[in-house]
């Protein structure tokens, strides 16, 4: 390779590293704009986007590929060894083996046989039923794929919620699962569930008007829907400003910073 081509070789894989590094970026920095304490149209103006129209597919897209899926870091599922670690380790079979190894030493082969024969029985029907159920649970969560309802080049329109971006306008109705964090900009009688992050389960009522205190709780911060919450009475309409690891709740997480213009690359 010629001095040209290994130039253009370097300058393409440091372009590459800054863009990764910018994606990481977005995703663990600690937001710089407190939301809650903003206008629902200042919301709509950094991500430019639009209440009435939302974003157009090609933006979507570019977002997409920027800030990456709306999801969670999940954990692996256990595996086999863990959980037949988990039933060995149990409190009352490691009675049962204290006893057995007891019996034994005492030389009551009988005894000890017998506990020992439950022991077995009981990590192997434990061990049973645990595989069973993570398996069970795999399949639900294969099978499960949550949905939002937004509106996308003046359409209404129901994705897949890891499909969202900032910026897209999400409908949320009585029942619905909040998709990602939201600064809502429509109410009409709307509550939600916070439980999952505040512990009440007090559904509390939803508003747009902005909150001056930026340190506000959670469950303070009433014009903010977050990601995870349930909506138990009413609807409204809110803008996406974090997704994924950027949700309040992800624990660790990154906030996005000020998006300055949403869909600049």
């Amino acid at each position: 390779m010629n001095r040209e081509g290994k130039e253009e070789t370097q300058h393409l894989l440091r372009k590459s590293e800054r863009n990764a590094n910018k994606s990481w970026f977005y995703s663990n920095r600690k937001d710089e704009v407190q939301w809650h304490t903003e206008e629902a149209s200042v919301a709509v103006d950094r991500f430019k986007t639009d209440l009435s129209s939302g974003l157009n597919v090609a933006e979507v897209e570019k977002r997409r590929s920027k800030y990456g899926q709306n999801v969670l870091p999940q954990e692996p599922p256990p595996s086999v060894f863990k959980m037949l670690l988990k039933q060995i380790t149990d409190f009352m079979v490691l009675i049962l083996l204290v006893a057995a190894i007891l019996s034994f030493v005492l030389q009551d082969w009988v005894e000890g046989g017998v506990i020992m024969a439950v022991v077995v029985a009981n990590v192997v029907i434990g061990f049973a039923e645990e595989y069973k159920a993570e398996k069970t649970m795999q399949q639900l969560k294969e099978l499960t794929v949550p949905t939002a309802t937004v509106i996308r080049q003046g359409e209404r329109d129901v994705v897949e919620a890891t499909q969202l971006v900032p910026g897209d306008i999400v409908l949320l109705e009585e029942g619905s699962l909040v998709p990602a964090d939201l600064r809502m900009a429509e109410t009409a009688n709307m509550q939600a569930i916070e439980a999952v992050l505040t512990g009440e389960s007090v559904p509390v009522e939803k508003s747009t008007q902005p909150i001056e205190d930026s340190n506000s709780p959670l469950g303070d911060r009433t014009n903010m829907a977050y990601m995870s919450t349930a909506v138990a009475k009413g609807h409204g309409t809110g803008i996406v400003v974090a997704t994924g690891r950027g949700t309040e709740v992800q624990p660790g997480r990154g906030r996005p910073p000020d998006p300055g213009g949403g869909g600049e690359s």
